[in-house]
């Protein structure tokens, strides 16, 4: 079973990006932000997962930090798009949290 679940995250992250994606690509803001926002929010519960199957070790805790990192600097680097005259604040402060 455990492969099973494995085979349909894949699944879902691919369609999960493909969305962010051809949202980007029609120039949309908000939904961009949006689906950013949920494909980021499946990665890191991918990991959980992933992790609740293989039992917890401490490298497995700093790599969910990196993925909540990544989360949050990837709402960051998205909201410069929206606000652009506050381009600069949104960009230094997503790759100060990507940076951590």
């Amino acid at each position: 079973m455990g492969l099973n679940i494995i085979y349909v995250l894949i699944g879902m992250m691919a369609i999960l990006v493909s969305c962010f994606l051809t949202s980007r690509i029609m120039g949309n803001g908000l939904s961009g932000l949006f689906t950013k926002i949920i494909a980021s929010l499946g990665f890191v519960f991918s990991a959980v997962i992933a992790i609740s199957m293989t039992g917890y070790y401490m490298s497995f805790g700093y790599i969910l930090l990196g993925l909540v990192c990544g989360l949050l600097g990837d709402i960051l680097l998205e909201l410069r798009r929206i606000y652009k005259g506050d381009y600069s604040v949104y960009l230094n402060s997503g790759f100060v949290i990507f940076g951590i």
